[in-house]
């Protein structure tokens, strides 16, 4: 599940913070992801 859109990510995008591994669904998404991580992976861990 890619962190930015909640669409489906097929692993071929990824990027690493702090150790962990996170699954994008394109590269637009993977230049969000890596401007702001922490806004990302909060919103990830709110709908877990």
């Amino acid at each position: 599940m890619c962190p930015v859109t909640d669409e489906e990510a097929d692993g071929e995008i990824v990027a690493v913070h702090k150790g962990v591994t996170y699954a994008l669904c394109c590269k637009r998404c993977l230049k969000k992801f890596e401007k702001d991580p922490e806004k990302y992976i909060k919103k990830l861990n709110q709908t877990k």
